[in-house]
């Protein structure tokens, strides 16, 4: 398994964004700091607590929890969690990262057995990972899901909108 090093030596000359590049320095530094996930966040981030939806900043906060908890799927996307802001998406960047190296085994069994969406479960997932292909269903079960999770986000725009928000 190659080092923390290593990983950020070869995704440093690949990068060609000069807004990500400008984060190498600080995860090499944060890094050997051993500074915490959370830390690093409000060093790269432009409000302290909050890991904003740039690029950028969620890439580099994902990749450094991953290589900070390496071998630790749990850590990895928990302190992700804890660095709040767009913790959906940098979470899944991380623990997709953190997945690499853990497998199914060093993953938490209590939220692997939690996924109960459908059509994509952990059978349909099982699957494809032993070479299988993901079929999705016939479209008009996909638009009637879809169109209930429309209703629920349109729900939760509404209830934003309203007091004490």
């Amino acid at each position: 398994m190659p080092d923390a090093d290593s990983i950020l030596g070869t995704l440093e000359v690949q990068v060609k964004c000069a807004e990500m590049k400008s984060r190498f320095p600080l995860l090499w530094a944060s890094l050997r700091a051993g500074d915490s996930v959370g830390y690093f966040a409000d060093k790269i981030g432009r409000k302290p607590g909050f890991v904003s939806g740039f690029a950028p900043d969620s890439a580099a906060v994902a990749l450094f929890a991953w290589l900070r908890h390496r071998g630790d799927f749990r850590a990895t996307v928990e302190s992700v969690i804890a660095a709040g802001g767009d913790t959906d998406t940098v979470a899944f960047i991380a623990g997709s990262l953190a997945g690499i190296d853990a497998g199914r085994d060093g993953m938490p069994k209590e939220w692997i057995d939690g996924l109960k969406d459908w059509p994509i479960n952990v059978e349909a997932l099982d699957e494809v990972s032993s070479g299988g292909s993901l079929g999705y269903p016939v479209w008009p079960l996909s638009l009637v899901r879809n169109s209930f999770f429309f209703l629920v986000v349109l729900a939760h725009v509404f209830r934003r909108a309203l007091p004490p928000y």
